[in-house]
Protein backbone atom coordinates (compact mmCIF):
# COMPACT_ATOMS: atom_id res chain seq x y z
CA UNK A 1 0.00 0.00 0.00
CA UNK A 2 1.04 3.35 -0.38
CA UNK A 3 1.09 6.44 2.24
CA UNK A 4 0.39 9.56 0.20
CA UNK A 5 2.11 12.40 0.40
CA UNK A 6 5.07 9.74 -0.14
CA UNK A 7 7.26 13.00 0.39
CA UNK A 8 6.35 13.20 3.97
CA UNK A 9 8.47 9.82 4.43
CA UNK A 10 10.68 9.23 1.52
CA UNK A 11 13.81 11.11 2.75
CA UNK A 12 12.99 13.14 -0.56
CA UNK A 13 15.31 16.29 -0.84
CA UNK A 14 12.87 19.21 -0.63
CA UNK A 15 13.64 22.38 -2.32
CA UNK A 16 14.87 25.63 -0.01
CA UNK A 17 16.69 27.62 -2.35
CA UNK A 18 16.56 30.72 0.20
CA UNK A 19 16.83 28.64 3.27
CA UNK A 20 13.25 29.34 4.49
CA UNK A 21 12.31 25.57 5.48
CA UNK A 22 16.16 25.46 7.36
CA UNK A 23 15.13 29.00 9.44
CA UNK A 24 11.71 27.43 10.51
CA UNK A 25 12.90 24.08 11.63
CA UNK A 26 15.46 26.09 13.65
CA UNK A 27 12.61 28.81 15.32
CA UNK A 28 11.22 25.06 16.32
CA UNK A 29 14.24 23.62 17.58
CA UNK A 30 14.66 26.39 19.92
CA UNK A 31 11.78 26.45 21.68
CA UNK A 32 10.89 25.12 24.95
CA UNK A 33 8.15 23.20 25.97
CA UNK A 34 7.24 22.31 29.92
CA UNK A 35 5.87 18.93 29.30
CA UNK A 36 8.29 17.59 27.08
CA UNK A 37 10.82 14.91 28.25
CA UNK A 38 13.82 16.54 26.14
CA UNK A 39 16.71 18.28 27.82
CA UNK A 40 16.14 21.30 29.39
CA UNK A 41 12.22 20.89 27.99
CA UNK A 42 13.42 21.30 24.24
CA UNK A 43 10.32 21.02 22.02
CA UNK A 44 10.67 17.70 20.14
CA UNK A 45 9.63 17.81 16.35
CA UNK A 46 9.17 14.50 15.22
CA UNK A 47 10.38 13.48 11.61
CA UNK A 48 7.11 14.00 9.74
CA UNK A 49 6.17 17.31 11.01
CA UNK A 50 10.07 18.48 10.29
CA UNK A 51 9.05 17.07 6.53
CA UNK A 52 5.92 18.89 6.27
CA UNK A 53 7.45 21.96 7.84
CA UNK A 54 10.03 21.85 5.30
CA UNK A 55 7.64 21.40 2.61
CA UNK A 56 5.52 24.65 3.73
CA UNK A 57 8.43 27.15 3.97
CA UNK A 58 10.99 25.69 1.52
CA UNK A 59 10.17 25.99 -1.63
CA UNK A 60 10.14 29.63 -3.27
CA UNK A 61 9.90 32.22 -5.72
CA UNK A 62 13.03 33.71 -7.94
CA UNK A 63 12.24 37.04 -5.20
CA UNK A 64 12.61 34.26 -1.94
CA UNK A 65 8.74 34.45 -1.51
CA UNK A 66 7.17 31.27 -0.64
CA UNK A 67 5.15 28.91 -2.64
CA UNK A 68 2.97 27.19 -0.54
CA UNK A 69 -0.06 29.30 0.42
CA UNK A 70 -2.48 26.97 1.87
CA UNK A 71 -2.22 23.11 3.39
CA UNK A 72 -4.45 20.42 4.52
CA UNK A 73 -3.04 18.44 7.12
CA UNK A 74 -5.16 15.06 7.89
CA UNK A 75 -4.03 13.33 10.87
CA UNK A 76 -4.95 11.00 13.36
CA UNK A 77 -5.15 11.33 17.01
CA UNK A 78 -2.30 11.35 18.80
CA UNK A 79 -0.23 13.33 16.61
CA UNK A 80 0.40 16.54 18.74
CA UNK A 81 -1.29 18.42 16.13
CA UNK A 82 -2.63 21.65 18.19
CA UNK A 83 0.96 21.53 19.65
CA UNK A 84 2.58 21.55 16.28
CA UNK A 85 -0.13 24.47 15.11
CA UNK A 86 0.46 26.46 17.83
CA UNK A 87 3.88 26.36 17.34
CA UNK A 88 3.30 27.14 13.71
CA UNK A 89 1.52 30.45 15.12
CA UNK A 90 3.96 31.24 17.22
CA UNK A 91 6.60 30.97 14.16
CA UNK A 92 4.48 33.70 12.39
CA UNK A 93 3.62 36.18 15.43
CA UNK A 94 6.71 36.36 16.97
CA UNK A 95 9.57 34.34 14.81
CA UNK A 96 10.80 34.73 11.19
CA UNK A 97 7.45 34.99 9.34
CA UNK A 98 5.78 37.82 11.29
CA UNK A 99 5.48 41.14 9.67
CA UNK A 100 4.75 44.48 11.54
CA UNK A 101 0.93 45.01 13.18
CA UNK A 102 0.18 42.03 11.54
CA UNK A 103 -2.72 39.64 12.44
CA UNK A 104 -2.49 36.01 13.31
CA UNK A 105 -5.88 33.77 13.73
CA UNK A 106 -5.78 30.38 16.14
CA UNK A 107 -9.41 29.27 15.11
CA UNK A 108 -10.68 25.98 16.84
CA UNK A 109 -13.93 24.12 16.34
CA UNK A 110 -15.18 25.61 19.89
CA UNK A 111 -14.43 27.58 22.68
CA UNK A 112 -12.64 24.86 24.83
CA UNK A 113 -10.38 23.96 22.06
CA UNK A 114 -9.24 27.79 21.18
CA UNK A 115 -8.64 27.88 25.32
CA UNK A 116 -6.39 24.74 24.86
CA UNK A 117 -4.85 25.97 21.50
CA UNK A 118 -4.07 28.74 23.22
CA UNK A 119 -2.75 27.19 26.34
CA UNK A 120 -0.31 25.70 24.02
CA UNK A 121 1.13 28.90 22.62
CA UNK A 122 1.22 30.44 26.30
CA UNK A 123 3.21 27.12 27.04
CA UNK A 124 5.96 27.67 24.75
CA UNK A 125 6.02 31.23 25.57
CA UNK A 126 6.66 30.65 29.25
CA UNK A 127 9.25 27.89 28.92
CA UNK A 128 11.24 29.65 26.01
CA UNK A 129 12.48 32.96 27.79
CA UNK A 130 13.52 34.84 24.58
CA UNK A 131 9.95 34.76 23.69
CA UNK A 132 8.35 35.40 27.51
CA UNK A 133 10.73 38.62 27.21
CA UNK A 134 9.28 39.39 24.16
CA UNK A 135 5.92 39.21 23.92
CA UNK A 136 2.61 40.54 25.94
CA UNK A 137 -0.43 37.73 26.69
CA UNK A 138 -3.53 38.57 27.62
CA UNK A 139 -5.07 35.27 28.69
CA UNK A 140 -8.67 36.50 29.48
CA UNK A 141 -8.63 37.54 25.93
CA UNK A 142 -6.80 34.72 24.53
CA UNK A 143 -4.35 37.12 22.46
CA UNK A 144 -0.69 37.79 22.51
CA UNK A 145 1.30 40.75 21.15
CA UNK A 146 5.15 40.31 19.82
CA UNK A 147 5.63 44.12 21.68
CA UNK A 148 8.50 45.30 19.24
CA UNK A 149 6.69 44.56 15.89
CA UNK A 150 3.08 44.98 17.10
CA UNK A 151 2.16 41.53 15.45
CA UNK A 152 -0.27 39.40 17.30
CA UNK A 153 -2.01 36.44 17.59
CA UNK A 154 -5.53 35.52 18.62
CA UNK A 155 -7.65 32.47 19.55
CA UNK A 156 -11.24 31.93 18.40
CA UNK A 157 -13.58 29.01 18.31
CA UNK A 158 -15.14 28.59 15.19
CA UNK A 159 -18.89 30.08 16.54
CA UNK A 160 -16.85 33.45 16.78
CA UNK A 161 -16.38 36.14 14.31
CA UNK A 162 -13.14 37.37 13.07
CA UNK A 163 -12.26 40.93 15.17
CA UNK A 164 -12.91 44.12 12.68
CA UNK A 165 -10.42 46.25 11.64
CA UNK A 166 -8.17 43.20 11.41
CA UNK A 167 -7.17 41.07 8.37
CA UNK A 168 -5.07 38.29 9.05
CA UNK A 169 -1.85 37.42 7.03
CA UNK A 170 -1.76 33.57 8.74
CA UNK A 171 -4.90 31.27 9.38
CA UNK A 172 -4.65 27.86 11.26
CA UNK A 173 -7.78 26.66 11.18
CA UNK A 174 -8.33 23.47 13.64
CA UNK A 175 -11.10 20.43 13.24
CA UNK A 176 -12.87 21.91 10.02
CA UNK A 177 -14.69 18.92 9.70
CA UNK A 178 -17.06 19.85 12.48
CA UNK A 179 -16.95 22.81 12.02
CA UNK A 180 -20.93 24.75 11.17
CA UNK A 181 -19.98 28.15 10.66
CA UNK A 182 -19.58 28.85 7.18
CA UNK A 183 -19.68 32.96 7.39
CA UNK A 184 -16.45 32.54 9.55
CA UNK A 185 -14.96 30.14 7.17
CA UNK A 186 -15.91 32.94 4.15
CA UNK A 187 -14.73 35.77 6.34
CA UNK A 188 -11.52 34.11 6.95
CA UNK A 189 -10.35 33.25 4.16
CA UNK A 190 -11.73 35.82 2.00
CA UNK A 191 -9.50 38.05 4.68
CA UNK A 192 -6.53 36.69 3.42
CA UNK A 193 -6.26 37.27 -0.24
CA UNK A 194 -6.40 40.58 1.02
CA UNK A 195 -2.66 40.80 1.67
CA UNK A 196 0.27 39.35 -0.09
CA UNK A 197 1.99 36.20 0.93
CA UNK A 198 -0.36 34.85 3.30
CA UNK A 199 -0.49 31.14 4.66
CA UNK A 200 -4.21 29.00 5.24
CA UNK A 201 -2.93 25.84 7.47
CA UNK A 202 -5.91 23.56 8.42
CA UNK A 203 -5.02 20.47 10.28
CA UNK A 204 -7.51 18.34 11.12
CA UNK A 205 -8.49 14.49 12.16
CA UNK A 206 -10.85 12.45 9.59
CA UNK A 207 -14.71 12.92 10.07
CA UNK A 208 -17.32 11.12 9.81
CA UNK A 209 -19.72 11.74 6.45
CA UNK A 210 -19.38 13.88 3.52
CA UNK A 211 -21.66 16.94 3.86
CA UNK A 212 -19.42 19.45 5.95
CA UNK A 213 -16.16 21.73 5.55
CA UNK A 214 -13.99 19.19 6.24
CA UNK A 215 -14.28 16.59 3.42
CA UNK A 216 -14.76 19.47 1.50
CA UNK A 217 -11.81 20.89 1.16
CA UNK A 218 -10.30 16.78 1.38
CA UNK A 219 -11.27 16.71 -1.53
CA UNK A 220 -9.83 19.66 -3.12
CA UNK A 221 -6.77 18.79 -1.53
CA UNK A 222 -6.78 15.11 -3.38
CA UNK A 223 -7.31 17.05 -6.65
CA UNK A 224 -4.45 19.19 -5.92
CA UNK A 225 -2.62 16.48 -5.20
CA UNK A 226 -3.13 14.18 -8.49
CA UNK A 227 -3.33 17.35 -10.56
CA UNK A 228 -7.13 17.82 -11.39
CA UNK A 229 -7.71 21.18 -9.21
CA UNK A 230 -8.54 22.80 -12.48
Amino acid sequence: MTVHPTWVFDKTPIPDPHGRGERAVKFFRALKHPKSTAPRHAFELAPFWERILRRIYGPSDAAGEREVRTVFIQIPRGARKTTFGAALSLLHSCGHEKVPGGACILAASAEDQAELAFDEARAFIKATPALGKATYVVESELELEHVASGSTLKAIPAEGDVQQGKTPYFVLIDELHVWKNRRLWRALKSGLLKVPNTLLVIITTAGRGQDNLGFEEYSYAKKSRDGRDR
